[in-house]
């Protein structure tokens, strides 16, 4: 995540429906009593535990989305929302590696892909960063998630001394920085975590591009 969005059309499930609605909305504390009401059924959906683990992680329960999450690996450990939930329970901790580990050699859907990248980014692993972004400015995600995705782009730069895409990516942040509330917000709920800090330092990075322009 940690910003929520889903890339898959709008599910049938009414309840589950109302899950991803409460997630994007940022209402995690909703989130979290309709997932667990609905997984009081050991075989309710796994989305549901996934979800469930994505609005623990928000409201700073680490090690118990960690838990959910592991127990959605052990019912369908090829379900990408299981392995996307473990990453984010991990990443959010620092476990840059383990959240890695999680993915796989998965880059797809969008969910996945912005995990990777995140992760990749917090954990220095710079050469595969640069694989994974070299179509992110082609990305038909959420405006948030797309400016982050070009900050990410373009702060290779700062790593890869021949990286071309910096203008490229300062351009679309430029573009974008009308949504860099979403991840201000996100910093404040992860303070004093791992992530929360790099997440507060690209934050700072953006607010210093977008200051530029003016």
């Amino acid at each position: 995540m940690s910003v929520f969005f889903t890339s898959e059309p709008a599910p049938h499930d009414p309840q589950l429906a109302e899950l991803w609605e409460l997630l994007e909305n940022e209402t995690f504390r909703e989130a979290v009593r309709l997932a667990e009401s609905v997984c009081q059924d050991a075989n309710a959906p796994i989305e549901f535990f996934c979800g469930l683990s994505l609005a623990s992680g928000e409201l700073g329960y680490y090690a118990d989305a960690e838990r959910i999450a592991r127990g959605a690996i052990r019912f369908g450990e090829g379900h990408w929302r299981a392995r996307h939930a473990l990453s984010v329970a991990l990443m959010h901790q620092g476990r840059f590696m383990a959240a890695l580990d999680s993915l796989g050699f998965y880059h797809t859907p969008d969910e996945i892909y912005l995990a990777r990248a995140q992760v990749e980014k917090m954990g220095r692993y710079t050469d595969s960063l640069r694989i994974t972004l070299e179509d992110a400015l082609l990305k038909d995600v959420p405006p948030a998630i797309f400016l982050y995705l070009a900050y990410l782009y373009g702060s290779l730069a700062e790593h890869i001394a021949d990286w071309p895409g910096r203008s490229a990516g300062v351009t679309e942040v430029r573009r974008f920085g009308g949504y860099l509330e979403v991840w201000e917000r996100d910093a404040a709920r992860h303070r004093g975590t791992p992530y929360g800090e790099q997440v507060g330092q690209h934050v700072a990075a953006m607010r210093r591009l977008l200051s530029e322009t003016r």
